[in-house]
């Protein structure tokens, strides 16, 4: 059993802590851990949102090369901001690092295993009943990949829809082999252009 405490303050604030006792499987080996969760919820204002986690304690370098147990640290913010009713913004921060412990032996203590930290950004925008758009941008600090997702949806009656969309992967490392490239910019992976359309038959 993991022990917590949810408080619920006025002004709709709300908030969550609790220390767990997990265990993981990874190569055959059993890794027992403990940390520490603390989440934070606020609807104080109308129309903006703000939703916090922190996490503190042990986790599982998952790296065949070296499998330990290190000092972990995540922390996310979702902020939500709705301007109108047919309009809505979600921004979510979510950051993630890992360091070997002062025991470690197939590291130096106290070196980073790990970093990632995601900047994600998702608008929707209710034009009408029947039209909709929706924007996606996503940057990741450790793949140094930033996707941008487009999509337009048209849905007249339930059962019946149609949507266009695009999507783009550019990546800041240069393209293996290309001597056209470097380190400077950005470089097109990936570019997608889909259409769909459904209809249902009225019985």
């Amino acid at each position: 059993m993991d022990p917590g405490a949810d408080i619920r303050l006025a002004r709709d604030v709300s908030i969550y802590t609790y220390y767990s006792f997990h265990q993981d499987a990874y190569l055959g080996r059993e890794y027992p851990n403990q940390f520490f969760a603390a989440s934070l919820t606020a609807n104080t204002l109308k129309r903006i949102t703000f939703q916090g986690r922190i996490q503190m304690g042990e986790a599982v370098n998952f790296q065949p090369a070296r499998p330990m147990m290190g000092d972990a640290r995540d922390a996310s913010l979702t902020v939500t901001v709705t301007p109108a009713a047919a309009l809505e913004s979600e921004t979510l921060i979510l950051t993630s690092q890992l360091r070997a412990p002062r025991a470690a032996v197939l590291a130096r203590p106290g070196e980073r295993l790990f970093r990632q930290t995601i900047y994600r950004n998702r608008t929707n925008y209710q034009c009408t009943r029947d039209h909709a758009a929706r924007v996606i941008g996503e940057y990741n600090t450790f793949s140094r990949q930033l996707s941008v997702s487009l999509l337009y949806g048209w849905t007249p009656r339930p059962a019946t829809a149609g949507y266009v969309g695009y999507g783009d992967l550019l990546d800041r490392d240069p393209l293996a082999g290309d001597e056209r490239t470097d380190d400077r910019g950005l470089h097109r992976v990936r570019r997608t252009l889909f259409a769909k359309i459904s209809y249902g038959f009225a019985r």
